[in-house]
């Protein structure tokens, strides 16, 4: 481990003992041997301690220790021991024949746990790892912390990452228990450990006034630790994909504000009962609803309460109940109709069930609460009105008719939590139908986490409008009447109830937006923008006034694009759509299009088609998926229908989830609405709403931003593509790790830009310092972080850029390169002849022996004795280029190395030996300090012969196998080597396990 790593992991121990752990050094562990991960004696102690009024023994003992360590390695035995952790163990008591739970931590007594840690940790299983940091609770490893050079211009926290992944496969046995992984150099990212896949979610703690690291830190203090494994962590199973969910940091701070806001009512703490939760679209207020409801399922002084989630949409009725199946958590009961609410609250004599509840507010009509209200009226007995341990959860309840429906459960259910999710910002004074779940002026919101905070921590992206085709824009006054009016606030069941005056103005509006020869224009809009934009990258929806207009759009759109690429979805009624001829008919088309499915089977074949296949590329909609659809991969909504205020926001926020390289989520306004934005959100303070739409005039502002900044960075450098110059450019980006960072960043935030912009002036008049940005770029990434697949990235996202820079031959050449990522003969010949002076042949040796040996080093082990020198080496060149000083050294000690790198090649080579074979012969050479011994040479490769037939793919995993091989590769050591060379049993044991170790690294 190179200084800099030392010191970082030193920074991580001495502030996680600040914060409770115990450091205990690896070999002080009370572990019987490098193969046990669990601190049996320790962890035995502590069930005994948990569970000492359960009457336990020593034999039940062993028994629920048993259950943990034959628990299996794959997705099966992830389930039962996370169900473990939170549940503790099922075992039949010996003394009494009792099955009972064993705890194996205490969640409600922190102190009551043992909270250890230690470093470097040596576990052995299909190979031999060294864990950076574990950490244990009551003798179980929980986190595994892997750290990486906070100053190597080559490494990142990524590189840690990819290191925990790749432990999975060797010690699949350490990595059922852990659970939580932590990756970090400058930056730190924690994610949750799935060993069956390689790509979970990883994401950035905050704290504030705290960097990426300390923050990370703080989440793992005791207290936070255990709450996140009991109440934040999850198995999840979506569309046959299994996978592990984790809190982020303001989910955690959202939901125990709740938490705390019920259990401080209760201890008599406050008198505080509502919250207002507001939280920008695709932050996860669903998976906020769900875990705030189980974890007060499980608060005891509620004793058993009744919760209820309220809504007011199928679509967020469809979200939530996809997010509760996915997750390993009981399922609530939906109450669908006003019958289904009465027997819920009038069961048990009126105190109502128990249990969790989705209530749809949107299929109640006002009225039919009056008769619940009059029954719970008509007793002076307890009731479920009178209740406090009922708790309930509105999501998004700003909308007018749901309001008054909302309102009205709200008075039945009087002592009841009433706590309230919103995406959308607060409205001003006086149209904040939010005020009563909040206690303004001192509390306008129990928690807050907004646009700008979203976006800067990535969890959404920012929103890009711009007007097309302003003469087929809905007139002024039409718009400002639907805009004045509730019109987008109606649900679909009391449009028919609506006075003619009103019904008169929808259809005057209507009119104009199904016209056909309009749609025909806006469609051949649509398709020019998608073909040369969108497709291949990303997906997009069109939002239209009506489901006639949806057909419309789609008989249109087919005139442009392939029928394939596009898909409506709506509610039909075939009662009532069959006196709309245009409806009733495109509904028998696609019924048989779809082989007769029904119509419910339809709709989720095309929403799951779009979000996981490659076609549809663009849905069509009118009221369908404008709340609560997620999918990352749209990008642009072609907007023609009239929304305001929070419906507005609500439906463009579809746009703003992060996919790949998407910039922005963009709008195309076709109706005008964005014309008369200060007028729609005129509600709102500027402050809620900063960052959350911009224009496209603020798109090109940041382009020429970000330009100027990255050329600023490169001040008196001749931007040409002169050898010179970019090496000078490569001096300049790799002489700080912060420097790096910021250039990386930018260049990649310039890149995605310049593929929004599409065909926009503004990037001719750049083109050629966007031209010679992309050479410095590419000359960073060909020869600092030697990315093979780099050239495929770009061939995949960024096909304009690709385009432009191809015109430009220097720069063509340039990406067109090959990555050298192996030094050899060949290469040493190439730096001599064609590297140009002195600085460019250093940098070309260090930047490539930075990758091979030191980032790679898990790839050649052949080379590990070089590690040292190769760390030494890179941090006297930096701080010589940052100096401008003389680089001689440098480059002897640079080729030097590189020398030894060849000779080792040359040696294998000329004995004819594997990388393997090389690998066991440079153990026994260096142990015994032996030159070339070719009888025993010969013998070795007799050896290889003889265990080609168990070296199959996948052996180091196969215990049979490994044993097998472990048994020869002993006799070896003994019969062909000890014989020849006396050594003691001691000896002979270190170079057999090291050969050992070795061998797996060259596995078939």
């Amino acid at each position: 481990m190179n200084h800099n790593e030392q010191q970082l992991e030193n920074h991580f121990i001495d502030e996680l003992v600040k914060s409770g752990w115990k450091f205990i050094p690896c070999e002080q562990l009370d572990k019987t041997g490098i193969e046990d991960q669990l601190l049996e004696i320790e962890l035995a102690e502590k069930i005994k301690t948990l569970n000492k009024n359960k009457n336990i023994t020593n034999e039940d003992v062993k028994r629920v220790i048993n259950e943990l360590k034959f628990a299996t390695t794959n997705i099966e035995g992830a389930k039962k021991i996370l169900y473990f952790y939170k549940q503790g163990i099922p075992i039949k008591y010996e003394k009494d024949g009792v099955v009972k739970f064993t705890r194996l931590f205490d969640y409600d007594y922190i102190s009551n746990n043992n909270f250890t840690m230690s470093r470097q940790v040596i576990h052995t299983g299909a190979e031999k790892i060294k864990n950076d940091i574990i950490l244990y609770i009551n003798g179980i490893p929980l986190i595994n912390i892997e750290l990486k050079d906070p100053f190597n211009p080559a490494e990142s926290w990524r590189n840690a990452y990819n290191q925990i992944v790749d432990y999975f496969g060797k010690i699949p046995e350490l990595y059922k228990y852990i659970q939580i992984g932590v990756a970090a150099n400058s930056r730190a990212r924690y994610f949750p450990i799935a060993q069956w896949t390689n790509d979970v979610k990883t994401y950035e703690w905050k704290e504030e006034g705290k960097d990426s690291v300390d923050s990370v830190i703080q989440m793992l203090r005791p207290e936070i630790l255990l709450d996140i494994i009991k109440n934040f962590l999850f198995v999840r199973v979506e569309k046959g994909e299994v996978t592990k969910v984790i809190t982020r940091y303001m989910q955690l701070k959202a939901v125990n504000k709740i938490y705390n806001r019920v259990k401080d009512y209760y201890i008599g703490k406050d008198t505080k009962d509502k919250g207002l939760i507001w939280h920008w679209q695709g932050s996860g207020k669903t998976f906020e609803i769900i875990t705030a409801a189980n974890k007060l399922q499980t608060f005891s002084p509620l004793e058993n309460p009744t919760q209820f989630i309220i809504l007011d949409r199928d679509d967020l009725q469809t979200q939530l109940s996809n997010e509760y199946h996915s997750l390993d958590i009981p399922l609530p009961k939906v109450i669908q109709s006003i019958e289904d609410l009465k027997r819920v609250i009038t069961a048990d004599s009126l105190k109502g069930m128990r249990g969790v509840y989705i209530v749809l507010m949107h299929k109640f009509r006002p009225g039919e609460f009056e008769g619940v209200s009059d029954l719970l009226n008509s007793t002076h007995k307890e009731t479920i009105a009178t209740r406090k341990n009922v708790i309930c959860f509105i999501d998004e309840g700003h909308r007018t008719q749901y309001g008054l429906l909302a309102g009205q459960m709200k008075s039945i259910l009087k002592n009841a939590f009433f706590f309230a999710f919103t995406g959308t910002p607060v409205a001003s004074i006086g149209k904040n139908t939010y005020s009563e779940f909040c206690y303004p002026p001192e509390e306008s919101y129990l928690d807050r986490y907004f646009i700008g905070e979203s976006i800067n921590d990535g969890f959404t992206k920012k929103i890009t409008y711009r007007q097309r085709l302003d003469e087929l824009h809905l007139d002024k006054n039409n718009l400002e009447t639907f805009l004045e009016g509730e019109y987008d606030e109606i649900p679909d069941i009391y449009k028919e109830d609506l006075k003619q005056d009103i019904r008169q103005k929808l259809t005057t509006v209507n009119v104009f937006l199904e016209d056909v020869n309009r749609i025909n224009k806006i469609s051949e809009d649509i398709a020019k923008h998608f073909l040369e934009n969108v497709d291949g990258n990303f997906k997009g929806m069109v939002v239209t006034a009506s489901r006639l207009a949806c057909v419309r759009y789609k008989h249109e759109l087919d005139k442009f694009l392939p029928a394939s690429y596009s898909e409506v979805v709506m509610t039909y009624d075939p009662n009532k759509d069959v006196d709309i001829k245009e409806i009733y008919s495109y509904m028998k088309e696609v019924k048989k299009r779809f082989r007769n499915t029904e119509i419910e089977q339809i709709t989720k074949k095309i929403i799951d088609d779009y979000k996981e296949e490659n076609e549809p590329k663009i849905l069509i909609v009118t009221d369908m998926l404008l709340t609560g659809f997620d999918a990352p991969v749209l990008q642009t909504m072609y907007l023609d229908k009239p929304l305001k205020e929070q419906r507005l926001l609500q439906a463009i926020a579809r746009t703003n989830r992060p996919f790949k390289e998407k910039e922005t989520g963009l709008i195309l306004d076709y109706i005008g609405i964005f014309g008369r934005i200060k007028k729609a959100f005129e509600v709102y303070s500027k402050d809620d709403l900063a960052g959350a739409i911009l224009d496209m005039e603020k798109m090109k502002e940041d382009f020429e931003k970000n330009l100027k900044e990255l050329l600023n960075l490169f001040s008196g450098i001749d931007k040409d593509y002169n050898r010179s110059s970019l090496e000078r450019t490569l001096e300049v980006i790799t002489a700080e790790k912060k420097t790096e960072e910021i250039f990386s960043q930018k260049y990649n935030l310039l890149r995605r830009l310049y593929e929004f912009l599409g065909s926009d002036e503004i990037k001719l008049r750049n083109l050629k310092h966007y031209q010679w940005l992309t050479a410095v770029y590419t000359n960073y990434i060909k020869r600092v972080v030697k990315d093979e697949k780099y050239q495929e990235y770009l061939k995949k996202y960024f096909k304009k850029t690709l385009k432009l820079i191809h015109n430009e031959t220097e720069v063509k050449n340039l990406i067109e390169s090959k990555v050298q990522i192996v030094i050899d003969e060949k290469f040493m010949q190439e730096i001599e002849s064609d590297a140009g002076d002195e600085n460019e042949k250093t940098s070309n040796l260090v930047f490539a022996l930075n990758k091979f040996v030191l980032v790679d080093k898990h790839k050649n082990p052949i080379y590990e004795s070089l590690i040292e020198r190769v760390e030494k080496l890179v941090k006297r060149w930096r701080e010589r280029i940052k100096k401008k000083e003389s680089v001689s050294e440098e480059l002897k000690e640079a080729n030097s190395i590189s020398d030894e790198i060849v000779g080792i090649q040359k040696t294998k080579s000329e004995l004819g030996l594997t990388d393997a074979q090389m690998a066991f012969w440079l153990k026994i050479k260096t142990s015994l300090n032996i030159n070339v011994d070719k009888e025993l040479l010969s013998s070795m490769k007799d050896l290889f012969t003889e265990l080609n037939n168990e070296m199959i793919p996948g052996w180091s995993k196969n215990t049979e196998l490994r044993k097998s091989i472990d048994s020869k590769l002993r006799q070896f050591m003994f019969v062909k080597v000890k014989t020849k060379y006396p050594m003691t049993l001691e000896k002979l044991n270190e170079i057999h396990k090291g050969i050992s170790d070795k061998m797996v690294n060259y596995e078939a």
